[in-house]
């Protein structure tokens, strides 16, 4: 198990998800609180904690986020504001009206909360400067398209139960800024274009859902012989995925998986919905055959266009690549 530190200052370029940066609790525990001394003492302190560690992992050079994670934290940091607000309006209302009230009398609680509100701008002021800006933005898009379609096409989330109450936005596949698929391709376009070593750091098991299914795809015989050049550049670089789980301790987390294209899958092609033995009509095959073949054929030749020394392609390969997953 590796700390957060020890994975920052181990990775040369790691994407961080907003579920490592937030609190996914802080809201559920104080949204009922009317005053300061219903929220706990010790249930705050780790938030603070929390969010100091948040800053300085977003200090580090090697730290990357995609443009949604800022969109993801910017209502987090409205409502807990606008919380301390309301708790400290109506502290002093009550305590006034009780002749209670002295201003160098505040609660833990407050004094917590607003240093845990101190840091979120700081906070988003980091990570709007953390924001990955790729070289060549048309492979970027493409494979940001392509997440999207494999998504809703083959089911490639995870869904979550979760409670719809309006301080919190559902965090589902529905959620419009598709962090998930941008921080997938994000990883892939670093991998299969810049030919860089390339981590990420989640909680979300949806990030390894997408990048492990175009990786299998792109396997496929259909995609050859570009693939090969493909799956050589992720078995020298295969995208780390770091994680956390629920026996872990706090700031504990392992390299769960690492995702590479293997080798080459000699079954005729087909797409089939994720947990499931339906398969993708002949027409929608189709489509997802020519959009895949479309970016895997892109990749392959605009990083050999603006990478001088990368492999070429073969004109024939007599014996397949061996990998070692």
């Amino acid at each position: 198990m590796l700390s957060l530190k020890q994975i920052v200052e181990k990775e040369s370029f790691l994407i961080v998800d907003s579920n490592i940066l937030t609190s996914s609790t802080i809201m559920d525990e104080i949204y009922d609180a009317k005053r300061f001394k219903h929220i706990s003492v010790d249930s705050l302190q780790p938030k603070l904690q929390h969010f100091q560690q948040s800053y300085e992992i977003l200090i580090a050079p090697n730290t990357n986020i995609v443009d949604t994670v800022v969109d993801e934290f910017r209502p987090l940091k409205i409502r807990l504001s606008d919380k301390l607000s309301y708790l400290i309006k109506n502290e002093r209302g009550l305590n006034y009206e009780r002749r209670e009230y002295h201003e160098d009398n505040e609660p833990p609680q407050r004094i917590i909360l607003e240093q845990i509100c101190e840091y979120l701008p700081k906070i988003e002021g980091r990570l709007k400067r953390k924001i990955f800006k790729p070289a060549n933005q048309e492979i970027y898009t493409e494979l940001v398209d392509l997440m999207k379609y494999l998504r809703t096409k083959l089911n490639l989330k995870k869904f979550y139960e979760r409670d719809k109450s309006h301080y919190r936005h559902p965090y589902e596949s529905k959620n419009p800024h598709c962090t998930d698929e941008k921080i997938a391709a994000t990883a892939l376009y670093n991998v299969l274009y810049e030919c860089s070593p390339t981590s990420v750091l989640t909680n979300d098991p949806d990030i390894t859902i997408l990048a492990s299914g175009f990786s299998q795809i792109a396997a496929n015989k259909t995609f050859a012989p570009e693939n090969k050049i493909l799956r050589a550049r992720t078995q020298t670089n295969p995208i780390r995925i770091y994680t956390s789980n629920i026996s872990a301790k706090f700031n504990e987390y392992s390299c769960c998986t690492s995702i590479l294209i293997k080798n080459e899958d000699s079954r005729e092609f087909a797409l089939y919905k994720r947990g499931s033995s339906e398969k993708l009509s002949d027409e929608e095959t189709a489509e997802g055959k020519q959009l895949i073949s479309h970016c895997i054929k892109n990749i392959v030749e605009q990083s050999r266009s603006a990478h001088s020394g990368l492999e070429q392609l073969p004109k024939k390969i007599e014996t397949p690549i061996i990998t070692t997953a």
